[in-house]
């Protein structure tokens, strides 16, 4: 895969997100589209850091046309991209189960991040309310990393399952 391709794969994501998700929204929950394609790319591309790169710069992207503070979702793309690039180094890129549980883990870190950001500077939203719709998301982004990561598997491991392949 080249930037190019993967950098509109990232656009359409943003253009999905801030427009047509918000309309098919469950009980105020909907995927966050940049963060799956930060997990699955970040996890399934060894040399090329589309993760990390892609992910800093459409969530500055998106801070700056959407948040109130720019660079929140940035660092913490940055930094789920980094734990999970060192984690794929002890996980099996072949088993779809250890990235589905990044995936809960990381939307939660990073709504819960998120959150204590935005209080500490001065949003007094309730912990419950962030609380109450992470099951749902989680739910939401488990569905399309399992999606996005049955499509790019097949494009990074071109043999699995082959007994020859190592």
């Amino acid at each position: 895969m080249t930037y190019r391709l993967a950098t509109l794969i990232f656009f359409l994501a943003f253009l999905f997100q801030a427009s047509l998700l918000n309309l098919i929204s469950i009980f105020g929950a909907t995927p966050n589209m940049i963060l799956c394609l930060v997990i699955v790319f970040a996890f399934l591309y060894d040399q090329d850091n589309f993760g990390i790169v892609l992910g800093v710069v459409f969530g500055l992207l998106y801070d700056i046309c959407y948040m109130p503070v720019t660079g929140v979702s940035a660092m913490l793309y940055f930094l789920l991209a980094l734990a999970v690039m060192f984690s794929r180094e002890i996980l099996n890129k072949e088993n779809i189960g250890t990235v589905l549980i990044m995936t809960a883990f990381a939307t939660f870190a990073f709504n819960l991040f998120t959150w204590c950001i935005y209080w500490v500077l001065g949003n007094k939203t309730s912990i419950m309310t962030m609380l109450r719709v992470q099951p749902l998301q989680i739910a939401w982004n488990v569905v399309i990393v399992s999606i996005l990561y049955a499509v790019v598997i097949r494009k990074v491991i071109k043999h699995r399952r082959d007994r020859f392949y190592q």
